[in-house]
């Protein structure tokens, strides 16, 4: 945490790679110093499309210096709301379903976990603020996401 926001690590869905999100917009990391254990992250979604924002970090993930804003608007990481077989609230988000863990009502935070192997050891989770934003977030499932089609308005697991 810092006094520009929270900075959450996750890992990249397609190599497995670092990324950092940081309001949410992601960055990959292209170079650490060695000598003084300053991190370079760039932009993830655009950077080869000549978006030039960047991020230097200290090794504790505190932001040192935020270069050249985006040239693009922020990712929208899309979320839906769905009914379990049992009638419980659940999230959706890229096939995957979390039940809500716990609600801080003093942060104004949500807090949900994989609801279909978190019991088998899944650590995946997802952190929303009151406006539904992910704050944080661990997207590394320990299995293959569920078949779900929506159809006629509902959700429904294959």
């Amino acid at each position: 945490m810092n006094k520009d926001g929270e900075v959450s690590l996750m890992k990249s869905m397609h190599t497995g790679n670092d990324l950092i999100v940081y309001k949410n917009y992601s960055f990959y990391c292209k170079r650490r110093n060695s000598r003084t254990n300053v991190t370079d992250w760039y932009c993830s979604t655009h950077n080869w499309r000549g978006c030039n924002a960047r991020i230097k970090m200290s090794e504790n993930y505190e932001i040192l210096t935020i270069e050249n804003g985006h040239t693009h608007p922020p990712a929208k990481y899309s979320i839906a709301f769905i009914k379990s077989h049992k009638g419980s609230d659940l999230l959706l988000h890229r096939q995957y379903t979390y039940f809500l863990q716990y609600d801080n009502k003093v942060k104004r935070v949500s807090h949900w976990r994989c609801s279909t192997h978190s019991h088998k050891g899944c650590k995946a989770r997802i952190t929303l603020n009151e406006k539904l934003d992910i704050r944080k977030a661990n997207f590394q499932h320990n299995h293959i996401p569920l078949n779900i089609v929506f159809c006629n308005g509902k959700y429904y697991k294959l």
